[in-house]
């Protein structure tokens, strides 16, 4: 029991929180037993990973708590990552050709069951890992920060923690202002999107300075050229014919990678 407790202090789990079991789980007993062996005493008898090889997140489900830990394949071992030795340190990430490298946070590793369902989760921690670094900085850092702010969208979507769409707001607010309509580039219309569409996840609607941004981008961006843009734009407007026709025009797998994105959640709400 006491060994329970002190791995519960490693991962900022209230030891008063009631644990139930669930039938299609394994049994809490013996969940309990693997995390003591796992995080006291590097015991990983019984973890099945499908590349033992790469480091990666671990979700370890007792009952209905759920773990967020990582496997480090160098050292064999599950640590927990919500702490400095994470948060205050960048990982380099380069492209497979080595071609373009960036400093990135560490916790883009973090998958949407991670940030539905984990109890250890330090918001706080996320955010500020992002400060040491310029998370736009090319197109490589663009493309990951973009996807992991999306992922938190997503999330939003399905657990309802405001604390997950704060973290994207937190990151995308980090990005230049653009001060004329004119000036507006294909990356800076996708950032101002999602920013916008977060604000109508916190707010329910945009503002009328909102709407007349979006209203010039429109024209700015000609929809024979932009269906995407049309289709984003025309859902934060409320334009659900126009969405709808957009949305038409896509090819199959434009339509299927829309699917997976947090602006189709709000089409399908209009």
């Amino acid at each position: 029991m006491l060994d329970l407790e002190k791995v519960f202090d490693i991962y900022g789990i209230n030891k008063d929180r009631i644990i139930r079991e669930e039938e299609s789980k394994i049994r809490l007993i013996d969940s309990f037993n693997f995390l003591v062996r796992a995080t006291l005493y590097n015991d990983l008898k019984g973890l099945t990973l499908e590349k033992p090889d790469h480091s990666c997140v671990v979700n370890l489900n007792m009952g209905d708590l759920t773990i967020v830990c990582f496997y480090k394949a160098d050292t064999k071992e599950l640590v927990n990552i919500f702490g400095e030795n994470y948060y205050t340190k960048p990982v380099l990430v380069k492209t497979n050709d080595g071609s373009m490298s960036c400093q990135h946070s560490f916790y883009t590793f973090l998958n949407s069951d991670s940030f539905r369902d984990g109890e250890n989760i330090n918001f706080d921690y996320i955010k500020r890992s992002f400060d040491s670094f310029d998370p736009f900085i090319n197109t490589l850092a663009f493309g990951r920060t973009l996807e992991f702010c999306l992922n938190c969208i997503n999330s939003f979507d399905q657990s309802g923690k405001l604390e997950v769409l704060h973290i994207a707001e937190y990151i995308l607010d980090k990005y230049k202002e653009v001060p004329e309509v004119d000036l507006y580039t294909r990356d800076d219309l996708i950032i101002k999107v999602n920013q916008l569409q977060i604000k109508k996840r916190l707010l329910g609607c945009i503002t009328p300075n909102d709407i007349d941004l979006l209203i010039d981008l429109k024209s700015k961006f000609p929809s024979k050229e932009e269906l995407e843009i049309h289709f984003c734009i025309n859902v934060l407007l409320d334009s659900r014919t126009e969405s709808q026709r957009m949305f038409e025009k896509f090819d199959k797998e434009s339509r299927d990678y829309y699917k997976t994105l947090p602006i189709y959640n709000l089409y399908t709400k209009m």
